[in-house]
């Protein structure tokens, strides 16, 4: 599957037709889209803006590598051992993240730095009161 491929599945996913996206992509017209996904295309000068507008990756629809929802301008990669095991819950996580508008994202992003910095307090107050520190540095 190629760059139409993987606008024709977005489309899909989103449950929007071809007139939804051409609404939402300044320039680009019906016989340029529908040749996109006709054929297939591997590339198009459009695709930043159709990237865009269905909120995935631009490098993931050009290519077909890495997931396909951004999240604050990048790709959602786990740490190694972070939910790396289940990738229907991170494709869940990255759809549902992508909806909320962009104030709300920043709301999220924050609630989850200060809720990991009080598990790693209380981690560590833990091992401390058990006399065991935390090996690796920086946490």
């Amino acid at each position: 599957m190629n760059l139409g491929g993987r606008i024709k599945q977005m489309l899909d996913e989103k449950g929007w037709t071809q007139s939804e996206l051409l609404r939402r992509v300044p320039d680009l017209d019906r016989a340029n889209l529908s040749a996109l996904i006709v054929r297939d295309a591997k590339r198009s000068r459009f695709s930043g803006g159709i990237a865009r507008a269905l909120g995935c990756s631009r490098f993931w629809l050009e290519t077909g590598k890495g997931l396909p929802h951004e999240i604050e301008g990048g790709e959602f990669q786990p740490e190694d051992g972070a939910m790396s095991d289940d990738p229907a819950l991170l494709k869940r996580l990255n759809l549902l993240f992508c909806q909320l508008p962009q104030s709300e994202q920043l709301r999220v992003i924050k609630f989850l730095e200060q809720r990991k910095a009080l598990c790693d307090q209380l981690l560590e107050e833990l091992l401390s009161a058990r006399g065991v520190g935390l090996s690796g540095g920086d946490s």
